[in-house]
């Protein structure tokens, strides 16, 4: 566990607050689920082709005298409104709604993949930035260690004990420690922006948290593998991938299959100067049928529509669709080869920062030991101020490390979920 200054005037932001306000303002994260909400309307879409159809029309006509429409009406008007049903679209609808479906869980496996890489982003983001904070607490020792030495060997010259280069070389190496403490709080301040950026922003003075646990739990990596092939975002998009191309295929094939519909309809004619015959050859008047002009009547259709030949396309088209379906196949075999690669990888990035962190452990130990032990030889007289330099350097540098060790072995465990899909929000 990692300390640092306490501030009574700041929130404090806690690595669980960061993750939910990525998730809330991310943009990738909102189009995700937009995505979800078109697959819905889709869905909803799909499912009113089933339903009956209602339509309506009106079509008005107007003939001058022509001998070769004399039967038809002077002028009409015709209104119909009629109501269509598919009975059998050849697996169309179906197929629709299906297709549907899959956009809506692929919606869904890729807002779950985006919010991954976010949370793998922000514990990156955050554990940086604690690193950093504890940097800027080793720096400051640092500094202050020299500056105590600074003052001793000054004294020390004061009365001619020790030469000037002495003194000058400690004012150099402390001029040097505080350049470093100030690359080290700009770097703060430029990852707690990162930081602010990444979850949209944060209002107002803050802090990270204090009490962040960098210690990992054992973990059980026996089934991670297994695990990362049946639920990893990337695998399941792909065999989600595979199912709709076999549904395109089905309702490709759909079209080259028998259409059948039925439809009701009522039809309401207005017309006048309706004529049986035209006038004769011979001068014959023309012979006028007594006709209404008002008319209703309804109807009822059958359409059956079947292909016959469309100059193979629906063998191209299969062949188009097969083809695709096996490359998703050679993808998915690429993909499993290269996650079960990382799944490993990311084993052997935590079975190292473990050894890493036991050995930073133990230099920090001893560096902080070697300290002790020079700076007691350097007020015995027994050694010159450049060895206590040294030693300076070597306990901060220790120090340094072992913060960096702490926070890798907490990466490489976030690092080995995110591996086999798991990384979610506490």
């Amino acid at each position: 566990m990692l300390f640092a200054h306490l501030s009574t005037a700041q929130q404090v932001i806690t690595l669980e607050e960061c993750k939910r306000k990525a998730m809330e303002s991310n943009e990738a994260v909102k189009n995700a689920l937009l995505d979800g909400d078109i697959a819905n309307a889709k869905i909803d879409e799909t499912f009113t082709n089933r339903l009956p159809s209602v339509e309506s029309s009106v079509t008005g006509a107007y003939f001058t005298d022509n001998p070769i429409i004399s039967l038809a009406p002077t002028y009409s008007t015709i209104f119909v409104t009629s109501i269509n049903q598919p009975i059998y679209t050849g697996g169309r609808i179906k197929n629709s709604q299906l297709l549907a479906r899959k956009e809506k869980e692929l919606a869904s496996l890729g807002k779950d993949l985006t919010e991954q890489n976010i949370l793998f982003n922000v514990e990156q983001v955050y554990l940086g930035a604690i690193s950093l904070r504890e940097q800027i607490v080793v720096a400051n020792d640092y500094v202050a260690s020299l500056t105590q030495l600074e003052r001793k060997i000054s004294d020390f010259y004061q009365v001619k004990m020790v030469n000037k280069t002495e003194l000058l070389e400690v004012q150099v190496a402390k001029n040097r420690a505080i350049y470093r403490a100030k690359v080290v709080e700009d770097a703060f301040l430029i990852s707690k922006e990162r930081l602010s950026n990444l979850v949209g922003g944060i209002e107002g003075a803050w802090k990270l948290d204090e009490t962040v646990r960098l210690s990992a739990s054992p973990i059980d990596i026996s089934e991670g593998q297994r695990i990362a092939i049946e639920e990893r975002p990337e695998i399941l998009i792909l065999n989600e991938q595979l199912d709709v191309n076999t549904l395109e295929l089905d309702l490709s094939n759909a079209a080259y299959r028998p259409q059948v519909s039925v439809s009701l309809g009522l039809q309401y004619f207005v017309g006048e100067d309706v004529f049986g015959t035209p006038p004769g050859p011979g001068g014959e008047p023309a012979i006028p049928i007594n006709a209404e002009s008002e008319q209703v009547f309804g109807s009822a259709l059958l359409n059956v529509s079947i292909p016959i030949f469309q100059w193979g396309q629906k063998k191209h088209k299969a062949r188009q669709i097969n083809l695709q379906a096996e490359k998703l196949r050679n993808q998915r075999v690429k993909l499993s080869n290269d996650i079960d690669v990382e799944v490993q990888s990311a084993i052997q990035r935590m079975d190292e920062a473990d050894l890493n962190l036991d050995l930073t452990l133990k230099s920090k130990e001893q560096a902080e030991e070697n300290l002790r032990i020079t700076r007691d030889n350097y007020n015995a007289g027994l050694i010159t101020s450049e060895e206590v330099l040294e030693a300076e350097a070597l306990n901060q540098q220790a120090s340094v490390d072992y913060i960096n060790a702490q926070v890798e072995r907490r990466l490489s465990t976030v690092n080995y979920f995110k591996s086999i899909g798991q990384l979610k929000i506490n």
